[in-house]
């Protein structure tokens, strides 16, 4: 189902507060179906072309993105990763329990889309100023 328009009074008068709060999505979405903003009130992109192109964007879609992020990302399957690693990340953590050793090692969650992974980590304790200074003095 596309993004919902608010209700406001006048379909023009509700594209254009609609183009106030997701422009660049409609835009976006409207460079993909070879039209632009600009073309708006012409033969090319007339308004009520413009209502039928928001009212019945894909899930997915930029313009569907912008309303409403949580759905588009569930309608987008971008959430299947997380659930699927939540999914190995909990059938993991039962087999060890299960096994019965005390010393196993416990395993590591399955990173996550968009997550960084945890490398290396510097500094992790704050050093005494006079030893930042001679540090920073060094590498001079």
């Amino acid at each position: 189902m596309g993004p919902r328009l608010q209700h406001r009074p006048g379909e023009i008068f509700g594209l254009v507060g609609f183009l106030r709060d997701h422009g660049e999505a409609v835009e976006y979405h409207l460079l993909t179906l070879g039209l632009k903003l600009e073309q708006l009130g012409t033969d090319a992109l007339s308004w009520r072309d413009l209502w039928v192109i928001i009212t019945r964007a894909p899930a997915g879609s930029a313009i569907h993105r912008s309303v409403d992020p949580e759905a588009a990302a569930w309608a987008s399957g971008e959430i299947n990763a997380w659930l699927f690693a939540a999914a190995v990340d909990l059938l993991a953590h039962g087999n060890w329990q299960r096994q019965g050793k005390r010393n196993a090692r416990k395993p590591e969650p399955v990173p996550r889309p968009g997550e960084k992974s945890k490398g290396a980590v510097f500094g992790a304790d704050p050093i005494p100023v006079s030893e930042f200074d001679a540090w920073w003095e060094s590498a001079a």
